[in-house]
């Protein structure tokens, strides 16, 4: 096995699994199509990457919009937009150059830049997660970091339903986890950090405007970094984030006068939604039963066979138990602000008595850097390691194997789900689906043939032999050539330029090279 340890096989291997889980389904297309949550943050970044501005007039919204007078927008967040707009410029830009269209081209290079961004934001955030962990002084090899991160079920937003807000939260949490540790423990970057601690907030919180935990972080990592480090530094008394924070301030009412017409925190204007705290959690009376049905729901999200986190995001799953096991310290009131970064995403998810109709409890995604930070401060927990590696194994291939069996597909009927409620998208066994998809030959047909490395492998068959021979060989061996979906496949592989996925392939060398040879190797103490 030490073939494995030596780095050019390591590489070579990361850059196949990186093809491997990038998948064709909503990158094979001609352009974000109407109408669900993808399409309102595309809108956000056309008007931001064609005019350079937020009026939504020229915009072909969909009929749920945001309406104010005459103002209209998407009721998506602006800041997925915001963040992905500049992928979009670039790829019309190189859609005039090499003369392509959304209409006439698929997978042209407006949507390959669009559906780029989010895996570069996901290979940034591991980068951000990691730079957090060195200057915390934790050890942990790379590679196993790498695999836990990856088991958070957030690959299945970067490299398939590339369009959705979860990249973005992560992206820029884990970007403003890494600034404030960066402020208190690096001298020689304090005033940088200083400067971007509050744009970043902005951003954040413009992602998804429903996460006002947001604003407790700053005062969660301060208070932890000081029960294990000593500075004088207060970010409150700091001149370039007072400065920037004002700044900041100005921006984010700009945007939402923009945006809205008016100026708005409560995200629930945007949706038009007039319910009250009474309406959603009962009266006072009902406070107890209340808190039991969040408590009982929140158990349900933790060990469900439909992708409790237990099972299919182990990283959350630490977190979750660990900011419990931190109230025992009641009179610490940094467990108590971390207790409400949770049990805010808890309650989300008691309200929609779902997973939301996608893959994993989305809505606890953007935890995941929190959760990284409080595994950073442990000092010699090996046995929450071996945890945290043996279950991500299981998350991946939860991930890889999503939609590939009828136990591993959210239902397109009426269906229980694990919370009781009878909806559509639910998969209640997905865990035991897993087990058995993995056992199932044709799952991994499916896998191949819907990423990339099955694009690659079939475009680099279509430029040896051509279409027809290709077809002849192919039904030599057995396969069925003959069907629409697979003649359609083919078809589509033709159209699209081998440069695309030249470039594709480089992009992954290039992730799968800094990983291997410029990240510090680093091994947990034992």
């Amino acid at each position: 096995m030490n073939i494995l340890k030596k780095k050019p096989v390591i590489f070579l291997l990361l850059v196949i699994t990186l093809l491997l889980f990038l998948r064709i389904d909503y990158r094979f297309k001609y352009t974000i199509e109407c109408c669900s949550d993808e399409y309102d943050y595309f809108m956000h970044a056309s008007t931001i990457a064609n005019d350079f501005d937020f009026d939504y007039s020229n915009q072909d919204l969909r009929d749920f919009r945001y309406t104010n007078n005459n103002i209209t927008a998407p009721v998506g967040f602006v800041g997925t937009g915001i963040l992905f707009s500049p992928f979009l410029f670039l790829g019309n830009l190189f859609n005039e150059i090499f003369n392509e269209s959304i209409t006439k081209d698929i997978f042209n290079y407006q949507i390959f830049f669009y559906s780029m961004s989010s895996v570069i934001y996901f290979f940034l955030t591991f980068l951000f997660i990691y730079k957090t962990m060195i200057l915390l002084g934790y050890r942990l090899n790379k590679y196993k970091l790498l695999l836990i991160f990856s088991a958070s079920g957030l690959p299945y937003y970067a490299f398939e339903r590339f369009g959705m807000t979860h990249i973005a939260e992560v992206f820029t949490i884990s970007l403003l986890i890494y600034l404030l540790t960066s402020f208190y423990l690096e001298d020689e970057y304090s005033k940088v950090s200083a400067l971007l601690i509050s744009p970043i907030l902005v951003i954040s919180f413009l992602t998804r405007m429903s996460n006002f935990f947001l604003f407790l972080i700053p005062l969660i990592i301060r208070k932890f970094l000081l029960s294990s480090n000593k500075f004088d530094r207060a970010l409150i008394k700091n001149s370039n984030f007072i400065i920037s924070f004002f700044i900041s301030a100005i921006g984010y009412v700009w945007i939402i006068f923009s945006v809205y017409g008016k100026f708005i925190v409560n995200p629930q204007k945007i949706y038009s939604d007039q319910r009250t705290s009474q309406d959603l959690f009962g009266s006072l009376s009902d406070l107890p039963m209340t808190i039991i049905d969040i408590a009982l729901s929140s158990f349900n999200v933790l060990f469900t066979f439909e992708f409790g986190i237990f099972w299919m995001s182990p990283i959350l799953f630490f977190g979750t138990i660990y900011c419990l096991i931190q109230l025992k310290n009641y009179s610490n009131y940094a467990s108590w602000l971390l207790f409400l970064c949770f049990a805010q995403n808890f309650v989300i998810i008691y309200l929609w008595q779902s997973a939301a109709s996608s893959y994993g409890f989305r809505y606890l995604f953007s935890l995941v850097p929190l959760a990284f930070f409080v595994l950073f401060l442990q000092k010699n927990k090996e046995y929450i390691i071996k945890y945290l590696t043996i279950f991500s194994v299981f998350s991946i291939l939860g991930i890889l194997f999503f939609e590939t069996t009828p136990l591993t597909q959210l239902s397109l009927v009426d269906e229980y789900n694990s919370f009781g409620r009878y909806i559509r998208y639910v998969e209640p066994e997905y865990v035991k689906g897993v087990v058995f998809a993995v056992a199932d030959f044709n799952s991994y047909l499916i896998i191949f043939s819907t990423s990339f490395l099955g694009a690659i492998f079939f475009k680099l068959l279509l430029i040896i032999f051509g279409k027809s021979s290709l077809e002849t060989i192919l039904s030599g061996l057995g396969l069925p050539v003959e069907n629409n979906d697979f003649q359609i496949y083919l078809e589509n592989l033709q159209n699209i330029g081998v440069e695309k996925f030249i470039l594709v392939l480089l992009m992954f060398s290039i992730f799968s090279y800094i990983i291997t040879y410029k990240l510090k190797d680093l091994s947990q103490k034992t």
